[in-house]
């Protein structure tokens, strides 16, 4: 997930990226006017910090978000004087942190109370601070007192060459090469990531495609890059997955930091 005004994404604090394994950005956003963001599927799981600043430009109000890994764009809205931050999570393993399985939350973001009957824990997160960077302190030391999750060799092995590749290598290829059946595979695929490997290789595709047209690649040698079978699966999937066509892509758009190789 990623908020485009404003948006800037770092790696966990140095002294404590041994704890924080877990955690693929810390990322926020602030705002100074009324604005609708484009929001990108990148089939992970955020726990944001929504918050308004004080004349003195002090986080207050703060509300947990809880955001499911999709595969949908959508449209959110923030006002002057607002802000977020988060934390997006490796693929699989924020569930861990919120005690519920991806499958539960998938698709979906939960806000405010809702966040909080899911995961009571999170209040102590919500207190109001004197500054950002003081905010995302208290996240990433929150979270780095959690035991650190862990995904079975072959998910985490699959997981990585749909990146490495783009999202280009058929999961059938995937399945064999992990010594599992395609149908294993999707099974615990699901039930760990919270979405099938077929959406989340698409996913990722998409991405992967997005940024080598942002890069300056024509659509057509994008899509042959991107491994589509031609012009109009490749239209599809923008569409399904940025509500926009290759040819049409907003100028604001903004491109996470995703491990491709």
């Amino acid at each position: 997930m990623a908020i485009p005004l404003d948006y800037n994404e770092r790696d966990a604090s140095p002294h404590l990226q041994p704890k924080l394994q877990a955690i693929e950005k810390v990322w926020s956003s602030q705002s100074d006017k009324n604005a609708e963001h484009l929001i990108l599927p990148d089939g992970r799981s955020d726990f944001i910090l929504k918050f308004d600043k004080d004349e003195n430009g002090k986080p207050t109000s703060i509300i947990p978000i809880i955001a499911g890994p999709s595969c949908s764009w959508w449209i959110s809205s923030s006002l002057p004087n607002q802000g977020f931050v988060g934390i997006r999570f490796r693929p699989g393993l924020g569930g861990a942190f919120f005690g519920l399985p991806l499958t539960s939350i998938a698709g979906r973001a939960f806000v405010g109370e809702d966040a909080l009957a899911l995961a009571p824990k999170l209040a102590v997160l919500c207190q109001p601070t004197n500054d950002v960077d003081t905010l995302i302190d208290r996240l990433e030391i929150f979270f780095a007192k959690h035991q650190i999750p862990t995904l079975s060799p072959a998910i985490k092995s699959v997981i990585d060459d749909i990146h490495r590749s783009g999202g280009r290598t058929p999961i059938q290829v995937l399945a064999k090469k992990n010594g599992i059946t395609s149908r294993t595979l999707a099974r615990n695929f699901l039930k760990k990531v919270g979405i099938s490997p077929k959406v989340f290789a698409a996913v990722i595709r998409f991405h992967y495609t997005l940024k080598l047209i942002k890069a300056g690649l024509t659509i057509q040698r994008a899509a042959a890059e991107a491994g589509y079978a031609d012009q109009a699966h490749m239209t599809r999937d923008f569409r399904r997955f940025g509500g926009f066509t290759p040819g049409n892509i907003p100028h604001d758009v903004t491109l996470i930091d995703l491990p491709f190789p």
